[in-house]
């Protein structure tokens, strides 16, 4: 499978969705923590990544080791996506 984000000189281009999206960050933004920005929830990305584990230093309480966008889930809305309590359940964080 070829990358689903492509860098160029406009900034992150996704070819499957035909967007740049730095382009859709900035138009989406809902709120800024320093470097961080808030979005409203409406792209779906399937992450891959090496491991899970807990972390005092992330806001979350969770580090993602080596992680990089698998592919873009057209087939799912925002709501269907998993959330964090998933993800700490996944790493046995916190009891299923």
């Amino acid at each position: 499978m070829a990358d689903l984000l492509q860098n160029t000189d406009r900034g992150l281009y996704c070819p499957a969705g035909d967007f740049y999206v730095d382009a859709f960050i900035r138009a989406h933004i809902t709120g800024k923590f320093g470097p961080v920005r808030s979005v409203k929830p409406e792209l779906v990305f399937e992450l891959a990544f090496e491991g899970i584990q807990e972390s005092s230093r992330h806001k979350s309480g969770v580090a993602v080791r080596f992680p990089r966008i698998h592919r873009r889930r057209t087939d799912k809305t925002a709501k269907e996506a998993d959330t964090l309590d998933a993800l700490r359940r996944l790493a046995g964080l916190q009891p299923s």
